[in-house]
């Protein structure tokens, strides 16, 4: 008989236990902003780029190293699609750690 009883006591911790994750988990908006998800965090930091930044290079260097943080993504590319829009013209490259070499004639996707 006292084991059951234990049991239910335990039961019964777990369940208010459970409850108080539930209603965290329900009240997203009243978590402190230094417990937002990785990926808000990159989003509100690239937002506040454009406030902070005139030049667009400089805005779109912040936001691409932002979201390279985010992934985790060692190299990457920003391009703009050419008036004609027939091809992308680099904004800029970052190649990583790497050493590789890229055919300058050889179009980008």
């Amino acid at each position: 008989m006292r084991k059951r009883e234990k049991t239910k006591i335990e039961l019964i911790k777990e369940l208010e236990e459970l409850r108080k994750r539930v209603a965290e988990t329900e009240q997203p908006a009243k978590k402190p902003h230094d417990q937002f998800c990785p990926t808000c965090e990159a989003f509100l930091s690239s937002v506040g780029v454009i406030f902070e930044l005139k030049d667009f290079k400089d805005q779109a260097l912040a936001m691409f190293r932002s979201c390279n943080r985010l992934i985790g993504a060692a190299s990457g590319f920003v391009g703009l699609l050419n008036d004609e829009g027939t091809r992308y013209e680099a904004l800029f490259l970052e190649t990583g750690e790497l050493v590789r070499t890229v055919d300058p004639s050889f179009p980008m996707p």
